[in-house]
């Protein structure tokens, strides 16, 4: 049987099935249990960054590496091909423990990321490791909310915003806005918190399609034109009634103007003498 230790840490069980020419057992189990040695520890093997963008602030993750099985170590850092982190590590104990520090620069990165981080070990017999660097490169512009949501019973206008990020340098020019959305209005307007899109619809049910949505026309070659879906959301029976038991009301007081109604006393007619 031929072992391969590559996915496995510390202790591990193997089951394997035999299939035999014996009638009687046509079929053993076996299990394979066993130790893997490790040249060095660490206190994680996969560092994941998330999304990043240029609105984020960057991020250092640590990782603590210690001495396994093959004793004192000497560990060194292997320069990322691609430029995309930056690593750096700290001696905590000589030769068995260092903490590993690594920086994601935003600027660097163009794509999604997905790169092994390689360490020499300093022990002859398993000379290096890998730690796998993940991370998502965040779109040039996101919104916050990613739609505009009002519900079909509105009383009376209602008015929605949403807020731009911009990756990647300075926001993009605005150079309109629209909904097809009848009798809705939307503008936007340059603020502290940055780039804002403003929805207001009137009161009424009005409906809203599944390409029901506003426009945004910007400068940028990345995003010349994008929606922000809209959606008229109806409130099923179950919201209504919990709405109606937050505000005290049931259906006998909904049916009798709130006056709960009092069973009537039965009266006796008197016997004439």
């Amino acid at each position: 049987m031929i072992f391969s230790s590559t996915k496995y840490r510390g202790t591990f069980n193997k089951s394997v099935s035999v299939q035999t020419n014996d009638p009687d057992h046509p079929k053993v189990g076996l299990v394979a249990r066993g130790r893997v040695l490790m040249p060095m520890n660490m206190s994680v093997t996969r560092l994941n960054f998330g999304q990043v963008a240029g609105y984020i602030p960057p991020r250092t993750k640590t990782v603590t590496l210690t001495s396994g099985d093959g004793g004192e170590i000497r560990p060194e850092i292997v320069p990322s091909p691609k430029g995309v982190y930056e690593a750096r590590l700290c001696e905590v104990i000589q030769g068995h423990e260092y903490e590993l520090e690594v920086f994601l620069n935003p600027d660097r990165i163009t794509k999604n990321v997905r790169e092994n981080l390689r360490v020499y070990t300093g022990v002859a017999e398993a000379p290096e490791v890998t730690l796998m660097v993940t991370a998502s490169k965040a779109p040039r512009l996101a919104m916050t909310p990613r739609q505009f949501v009002f519900p079909a019973d509105r009383q009376e206008a209602m008015t929605r915003i949403a807020r731009l990020k911009w990756d990647n340098g300075k926001p993009a020019n605005i150079l309109g806005v629209s909904t097809n959305l009848p009798e809705a209005q939307v503008t936007h307007e340059e603020r502290k918190s940055g780039q804002t899109v403003i929805l207001t619809v009137p009161p009424g049910a009005s409906k809203a399609g599944a390409s029901t949505s506003v426009t945004v026309r910007t400068d940028d070659p990345k995003a010349r034109s994008f929606n922000i879906p809209i959606l008229i959301q109806r409130r099923s029976a179950g919201a209504l009634n919990a709405q109606r038991a937050r505000t005290g009301a049931s259906r006998s007081s909904l049916t009798t103007g709130g006056v709960k109604p009092v069973a009537a006393t039965p009266v006796r007619a008197k016997k004439k003498e």
